[in-house]
């Protein structure tokens, strides 16, 4: 089995998930330091129910913090991606429960799940996503840690 490069994850990413090649270069950019935890438990697996309520709500965490910021396009578009997730989470559409799966909900694109992946690191390294430490300054109340708990 070839090493996994960053280069080759890109390429796996893009091929499997039909993402724009970019997109799957800054995904692997952003994945490929936690290469060893891509296998287990990782973002692009399956989700069970607490990992995807945990996605929506980050998601939906950056909608009210864009807005507070007076942006109210990407408030829109992160409330719009959250609210395609809750909807299927609370109908057990399974299918949609994974990196592969949730690009078939409505709103949810190459850019969306980008802020996935770089929600899976922040929980993994105990860190917030680039969106959230730009928007810290605009926040009125915490912004919630990434988790990529099983716990419900």
């Amino acid at each position: 089995m070839p090493k996994l490069t960053q280069d080759l994850l890109s390429q796996r990413i893009a091929d499997r998930f039909k993402v724009a090649p970019a997109v799957a270069t800054e995904m692997a950019e952003v994945a490929h330091p936690h290469k060893d935890a891509l296998y287990a438990n990782s973002v692009f697996q399956s989700w069970n129910k607490a990992q995807a309520t945990r996605i929506a709500g980050h998601l939906w965490s950056l909608s009210k913090t864009y807005g507070e910021s007076g942006d109210k396009g990407r408030a829109r578009v992160f409330s719009r991606a959250s609210s395609s997730l809750y909807e299927a989470i609370k109908y057990d559409n399974a299918d949609v429960c994974s990196f592969e799966g949730v690009k078939s909900l409505p709103y949810v694109g190459d850019r969306i799940r980008l802020e996935i992946v770089h929600f899976w690191v922040g929980a993994i390294t105990g860190s917030f996503t680039p969106r959230q430490e730009s928007l810290k300054s605009h926040a009125t109340r915490p912004l919630p840690q990434p988790s990529w708990s099983d716990e419900d």
